[in-house]
């Protein structure tokens, strides 16, 4: 139970760097880069981004979570070197970001310019949510198995 609302904590703090960046970060530098096609205006663009960011933030952390149900309850492994599961790890990660991504894609309207830089957000802000969640806050068996956990995870 204490690794759960430890993974729920990790992953809450996470989601809320997160949005935070999106917010205050994103949100300004779309509005100077982004040209919305002619009989869209740009608040209404950022509206539809903003809607889009916040769908992305709770499937990466819906995703992260469901990779520690799985590494805590369902897989059974006890010891790391064993568990053999980065393969699994990798795909859930490919299919949230996926996810967020082309929900993005088709969700946010095609703009004249800077529209690429916003899909590009969808698709690092899903990935930062997933991977630090994974990393830092996956259980005992697990905590190895993303990539980069050995450095990242000191505790």
């Amino acid at each position: 139970m204490r690794s759960l609302v430890r993974y729920v904590g990790v992953t809450a703090v996470t989601a809320g760097l997160v949005w935070a960046i999106v917010f205050f970060g994103e949100r300004p530098l779309l509005n100077q880069v982004v040209v919305p096609r002619s009989g869209t205006r740009l608040p209404f663009w950022i509206a539809d981004f903003m809607s889009a960011a916040a769908f992305g933030v709770w499937v990466s952390a819906a995703g992260s979570f469901f990779w520690f149900l799985f590494a805590r309850w369902i897989s059974g492994v006890v010891d790391w070197r064993s568990s053999g599961k980065r393969s699994i790890w990798a795909v859930l990660g490919v299919l949230t970001v996926a996810v967020c991504t082309v929900y993005g894609f088709y969700y946010v309207p095609i703009a004249e310019s800077g529209g690429a830089i916003a899909y590009t957000f969808f698709l690092v802000n899903s990935s930062l949510i997933y991977y630090l969640s994974t990393t830092l806050a996956s259980p005992p068996s697990y905590k190895y198995t993303p990539y980069g956990a050995r450095t990242l995870r000191i505790f």
